[in-house]
């Protein structure tokens, strides 16, 4: 459809057309962010998986106190590395770091977790950590394209401004002295 308005500007229907492609690419960012947060959940999923298989869960020996002041609302429950001390599966002592509550004194039991390889580890992900990934992965990527296309936007908005704003100048250096002279 052809439009043949004679006030409307050619950049107008350029911004137009322009702004309809960018509401289509918002689109399909909103599509393409359900696959993303799909696979970034299946791959996190696929990795909590092998660690609960593989990691193992100790009793392990505080050997520093741990005391820490910290503003109670920082943390729900503050942690802290401290140095601990563990057996292995065949009554080995072994000594390292691992995260402990931060009010643990020396000599008090602490749970810790131990990779496959028996050096401790953070706590292996869960499901919900994983679903939790994926929805981030998800809104992360719908956030960084809808403000890239916002930006292109403001972008073309300010194009568009500056040329009209050009065009408006040179039109009315050509009528007004005209009206300069038909109204004295």
């Amino acid at each position: 459809m052809a439009d043949r308005n004679p006030l409307r500007r050619s950049t107008d229907v350029l911004q137009s057309r322009i702004g309809a492609a960018l509401i289509a690419l918002a689109a399909a960012a909103a599509c393409a962010a359900i696959p993303i947060g799909v696979d970034v959940h299946q791959d996190m999923a696929e990795k909590a998986a092998q660690a609960q298989a593989t990691y193992k869960l100790v009793t392990a020996q505080v050997l520093e106190s741990t005391t820490v002041v910290l503003n109670p609302s920082a943390a729900a429950r503050p942690q802290t590395y401290a140095a601990v001390r563990w057996q292995t599966d065949d009554g080995t002592p072994q000594q390292g770091y691992s995260i402990v509550p931060a009010t643990k004194e020396a000599g008090e039991p602490v749970e810790m977790w131990l990779d496959q390889d028996g050096h401790p580890a953070r706590p292996p992900l869960t499901a919900t950590d994983a679903v939790l990934c994926g929805i981030v992965a998800g809104l992360g990527t719908i956030a960084v394209a809808w403000s890239v296309l916002a930006l292109c936007w403001l972008g073309i908005q300010r194009l568009a401004f500056a040329v009209n704003s050009r065009r408006w100048a040179e039109e009315w250096a050509a009528v007004e002295p005209l009206w300069r002279r038909e109204f004295r």
